[in-house]
């Protein structure tokens, strides 16, 4: 809504332009038709060279004074219609390029066999019958359940980051990216240039200021602590670390990634998810992202209790 109220002040200000430049073209037209017209009327007339010189110094100056006038009216309408443009809202628009993310149809990026885990001094284990699940290749599958039935649990067992009291867990993906609800890949004392260089370290200046540029982060953002960042800024940066190290993943786990993006940043994501080639796991509430993201099938997860 703002950047169309924006476009049309522009476009507003730009047909005001239009007007005042055909204005004063019609202007100029009529004035050299009356001079012509003048001046066969003195020949005509054989009035004296004094009164001619008279009647010309008169329709030079009306001419000059209307041309100024004119002038003076596109000049500003000029600098209202730069003064439009200047305040568009800049596009925000996140690039991702993750076509090298290539994953084996038959490879099996994840095993979980007869897993449960259970919270210290809680009664009972978290799930009432132990998960056993599998994503094989380049599946795009969407975690789903209540709250409180384990989703967040469940991604950090297949992240390593939690040890399960029953069963085994396999990962078999070379690099798991993991993109959870506190971005908890930013170090939020350094910057998000020093956070990629981190996860890059092989990669030269130039090359990942041009990465945190596909990321929107221009010139001195790329100097702005992770710790004072907005909540989306967050995600693009904790993005930038994931899907700009040096091994791509082949595995990328995305804990509600859309809840604080506009809709400019959804839309990027959207497309580069569609484009990623490995494994994809997504908790998201957003039934049409998962549309669109191409999820082919769910892991729904009961709560406790549950049968």
């Amino acid at each position: 809504m703002e950047r169309e109220a924006a476009e049309q002040a522009v476009a507003g200000a730009e047909q005001r332009l239009a007007q005042a430049k055909a204005a004063a073209q019609r202007t100029r037209e009529r004035q050299e038709r009356r001079q012509a017209t003048a001046g066969r009327k003195t020949f005509k007339r054989s009035l004296p060279p004094i009164v001619a010189r008279e009647w010309g110094r008169r329709a030079e100056n009306t001419a000059a004074r209307l041309k100024g006038r004119h002038e003076d009216k596109i000049e500003q309408l000029q600098a209202d219609a730069e003064a439009a443009r200047r305040n568009l809202p800049a596009e925000h628009t996140i690039t991702i390029d993750l076509e090298h993310s290539r994953v084996p149809a038959r490879k099996r990026i994840v095993e979980l066999l007869g897993v449960n885990y259970r919270y210290p001094n809680a009664p009972r284990a978290l799930w009432p019958a132990a998960l056993s699940v599998e994503l094989v290749g380049p599946e795009r599958v969407s975690l789903a359940g209540p709250n409180g039935s384990g989703k967040s649990t469940l991604i950090d067992l297949i992240a390593g980051r939690k040890t399960p009291s029953a069963g085994v867990v396999r990962v078999g993906a070379a690099r798991v990216a993991l993109l959870d609800q506190k971005v908890s890949v930013l170090d939020p004392g350094a910057t998000v240039l020093e956070n990629v260089r981190r996860v890059a370290p092989g990669r030269p200046e130039h090359a990942l200021r041009i990465l945190l540029g596909r990321f929107l982060f221009v010139h001195d953002a790329a100097l702005k602590p992770a710790g004072v960042l907005s909540g989306g800024e967050r995600l693009r940066a904790g993005l930038a670390c994931l899907l700009g190290a040096e091994q791509a993943p082949e595995l990328l786990i995305a804990d509600e990634p859309t809840n604080n993006l506009d809709l400019a940043s959804l839309e990027a994501l959207t497309g580069a998810l569609r484009a990623f080639r490995g494994a994809l796991l997504v908790v998201s509430h957003d039934a049409t992202f998962l549309d669109d993201i191409g999820i082919e099938r769910e892991i729904t997860l009961p709560l406790s209790g549950e049968r």
